[in-house]
């Protein structure tokens, strides 16, 4: 089972990384056509699911500092 899990993760992670590459790219494609505002809206998807590749390591880096947070 955890095996299965951790297969899952990589394929989610892998799924965020590519619509992210597709989202910058049509980003790109919308403001050479002068579609400024859906260029802006796509790049912004883009840049969420961008950040969605690393999930784990922002989710760490909270625990961490609320780690510190409670120890003071």
């Amino acid at each position: 089972m955890k095996n299965r899990k951790k297969i899952s993760q990589y394929i989610m992670t892998f799924a965020f990384f590519y619509s992210s590459i597709l989202c910058f790219s049509e980003a790109n494609n919308k403001w050479l056509d002068g579609q400024l505002w859906l260029s802006i809206l796509i790049l912004i998807s883009g840049l969420l699911s961008f950040l969605a590749v690393f999930r784990w390591q922002i989710s760490d880096l909270i625990n961490w500092i609320r780690k510190l947070k409670n120890e003071k």
